[in-house]
Order: structure tokens, then C-alpha cells, then sequence
């Protein structure tokens, strides 16, 4: 991925310059690794250009049956994802959501005027 820059730090210092990225992406490390949720996504405001990607995921485990947010079997993993899912809706556009076998995603871009929330 030679035109792709990969930047690596925690989720709420990522240590990289301000207002250049296209993406922010963030697997497995809000609130598991000891990262609150609003602290990361002003880390991912701070270094996002406008209207940047960004994407995180959380380690849920769930039923035999589908798998949503709603029936995660971990109620403390589930009120922080839903936490998490409560600050986009007031920084990001369209926000979106999937499940794969281990995770949940929540993703979206950023709003036009996300700088007044600094």
C-alpha cells in the first residue's frame, strides 16, 4: 500500500499531525484498551481533514441468533458501544453500522462544522 500512510498510536494521542487524514480506523480499542470513547473520537476530529472517515469496532460477543448491537450478550461492551453510537450522532454524517462474527462497527464521516466541537 505504498500510497496509503499508516500512522500508529493509541487511540486518543495518536502523536500525528492535525487536519491532513482521509480515514481515521480504530479496531478493538475504545474502552477495551483503556481509551474512552469521547477522548478518541476528539483524537480522530483533531487529525481527520472535514468531513474525514471514521471507523471503529468493538469486541462483541452474541447469541446463536443474529447478530446486532441490541443482543450483544456483554452489557458493559454494549453500553459503550452505544455510548460510542451517541457522540457520532452529534459528529458525523450518516452513520453506519455492521456486524462481523467478533465485532461491531460504527462508522461515518465527520460533519462539515465538527471544528466547533473542539
Amino acid at each position: 500500500y505504498g500510497s496509503i500512510n499508516f500512522k500508529v498510536g493509541t487511540a486518543d494521542r495518536t502523536n500525528a499531525q492535525g487536519n491532513i487524514y482521509d480515514a481515521y480506523l480504530s479496531l478493538r480499542t475504545w474502552c477495551v484498551a483503556g481509551v474512552l470513547p469521547d477522548e478518541a473520537l476528539s483524537e480522530a476530529k483533531r487529525v481527520l481533514k472535514p468531513e474525514g472517515l471514521v471507523m471503529v469496532s468493538f469486541p462483541l460477543r452474541f447469541k446463536d441468533n443474529e447478530r446486532t448491537l441490541e443482543n450483544a450478550v456483554e452489557d458493559k461492551i454494549k453500553s459503550i458501544a452505544q455510548w460510542t453510537y451517541s457522540l457520532f450522532e452529534d459528529n458525523l454524517e450518516s452513520i453506519k453500522t455492521f456486524s462481523a462474527p467478533e465485532d461491531f462497527f460504527i462508522y461515518g464521516r465527520l460533519k462539515r462544522d465538527w471544528s466547533s466541537y473542539l
